[in-house]
């Protein structure tokens, strides 16, 4: 999928975020700012997504929460419902953040995309976070403009961790089981007690803070063990993953959370679960949105995967 030089660049590109400063959801002014800092870095994202052609709009679900989405439209009829959760520790960032991303879904799969902005952590915890996302899943899947469509599910980060916790939430409920078709999948957080690769990533892991990972997730679990964090109600790779639809899992290999996919995929896969994963070599934490070609190899990839998906469905 990439070639050497794709490599070479991202190595050097490695290099340069060596110097920059990592992601660390510590609370008090520093999460302010951080979440300004995002915040401030997404003006003007809608204008460019409707310079492409991509219909943009804000709405909020008839959930408990009134939870708000952002739903990007193609130009033709939509083949299909893409739900996208957003990253950013659950504690920082939004759903205008995956504009681009998202605007990418719908123009080259057709597909209706809803982001959704969900309610952040501190002082929420991530529990309360997963019900809203399913709540808001359950309200988008009924909407007239969805009613009729397939759905898929996609994340990145703390995001992929909120899209699979959903999934299992929703599994046993025909009127979702019988419309969900897949999920793609970007670096997610699947055990929330800590895998081998972030427990031991040091200071000097790229774009995540490593040491501080556990501690983050700690705070956001009040009162729980890290035994106690991998209860399948908070850790999804420990849920009961049989009966759902393909996956396409993404990560880089020097991600701190890169074990978190690779254990995924294979608990997928011994669970029958038809799995992809894509192991991309010197990959830091956040490649989808990263500019240049090796990125636009990863992107294109979903695509690909999320248009063979759709072409296997019977008209």
């Amino acid at each position: 999928m990439v070639s050497e030089e794709d490599i070479r660049v991202q190595r050097r590109r490695n290099h340069l975020l060596r110097w920059a400063p990592r992601l660390k959801v510590t609370g008090g002014v520093r999460l302010w700012l951080t979440r300004g800092f995002l915040r401030a870095a997404t003006i003007g994202s809608a204008a460019r997504v409707r310079r492409r052609g991509i219909a943009l709009t804000l709405s909020r679900l008839p959930t408990p929460d009134r939870t708000r989405v952002r739903i990007l439209r193609p130009k033709s009829p939509p083949r299909g419902v893409l739900i996208d959760f957003h990253g950013g520790a659950w504690a920082v960032g939004l759903a205008a953040m995956d504009d681009k991303l998202n605007a990418g879904f719908a123009a080259a799969c057709g597909l209706l995309v809803f982001s959704v902005d969900y309610r952040l952590a501190m002082p929420r915890a991530i529990a309360a976070i997963q019900a809203e996302c399913a709540a808001a899943a359950l309200a988008i899947a009924e909407r007239p403009d969805a009613a009729h469509l397939p759905i898929f599910l996609t994340g990145e980060s703390a995001g992929g961790h909120l899209a699979l916790s959903v999934v299992l939430r929703l599994k046993d409920r025909p009127e979702w089981s019988s419309r969900f078709r897949g999920m793609v999948l970007h670096y997610g957080v699947y055990d929330l007690g800590g895998t081998p690769s972030a427990m031991t990533a040091g200071k000097d892991s790229l774009v995540l803070h490593g040491p501080t990972l556990e501690p983050q997730i700690a705070r956001l679990c009040p009162g729980l063990t890290r035994e106690e964090r991998r209860w399948p109600d908070l850790s999804p790779l420990y849920g009961d993953l049989t009966g759902l639809p393909p996956a396409l899992i993404v990560v880089g290999d020097i991600d701190p959370l890169r074990d978190d996919s690779v254990q995924l995929a294979e608990r997928l896969q011994a669970a029958g679960v038809e799995a992809e994963l894509a192991l991309l070599p010197e990959a830091p934490h956040g490649i989808i949105h990263f500019p240049g070609a090796y990125a636009a190899k990863v992107r294109a990839r979903g695509h690909r995967w999320l248009r063979q998906r759709l072409a296997a469905i019977p008209a």
